[in-house]
C-alpha cells in the first residue's frame, strides 16, 4: 500500500470500541504494530463488557 497516495484522513484521533473476542485481533495488532501511527492516525481502543456499552457511546464529537 502506498500511503503517500491516500488523502488525509476525516479525523486524526479515533477512539474504537471493541469487545475481547477474536475477531477485535486486527484492530489489537494494528494498534501494538504502529500501523495506526503509520497512517496518521491516533487510535485509543476501548475494551466494552457487551455490543449494547459499545453502541451506546456513539460517534464522539
Amino acid at each position: 500500500m502506498n500511503l503517500h497516495r491516500l488523502p488525509p484522513a476525516e479525523k486524526q484521533q479515533l477512539r474504537l470500541g471493541y469487545m475481547r473476542l477474536t475477531d477485535s485481533a486486527p484492530l489489537v495488532l494494528a494498534k501494538e504494530l504502529g500501523l495506526f501511527e503509520q497512517l496518521g492516525l491516533d487510535v485509543v481502543l476501548v475494551r466494552e463488557v457487551s455490543w449494547a456499552k459499545v453502541l451506546s457511546h456513539g460517534p464522539l464529537p
